[in-house]
């Protein structure tokens, strides 16, 4: 069995202890409670574990994917510049612009599923 420490409010998962780690000593038992469970999910960098009415379930972290992609729009903004001033052809700018774009549009999609 593996024991995992969650939040009580929201249910995320917090960390994994150790099988001598006592919960009480460490942290305040009205914020936290654990669980024992046979096996633990795989989850991604964007990913986090939720314990749910008894179950372990996996949660995207749309705000951490968002920013990620902002970081990338930034990073590549000194080309989009470049091209505006004549220093890179349609034909350099091309992907570019595609990978920009599609960028865009993933943080548009990942915004309104945030807003539901």
């Amino acid at each position: 069995m593996i024991k995992l420490l969650y939040q009580k409010n929201n249910g995320k998962v917090i960390t994994q202890l150790a099988k001598r780690e006592n919960v009480i000593s460490y942290y305040n038992t009205k914020l936290y409670d654990t669980v024992e469970v046979e096996e633990i999910p795989l989850v991604s960098k964007n990913q986090y574990l939720v314990y749910e009415n008894g179950v372990l379930v996996v949660k995207n972290d749309y705000n951490k994917t968002i920013s990620e992609l902002k970081s990338k729009l930034s990073a590549t903004d000194y080309k989009a510049i470049k091209y505006a001033e004549g220093l890179l052809s349609e034909y350099e700018f091309a992907p570019i612009r595609e990978q920009r774009q599609a960028w865009r549009d993933e943080i548009n999609y990942l915004e309104q599923l945030l807003l539901y």
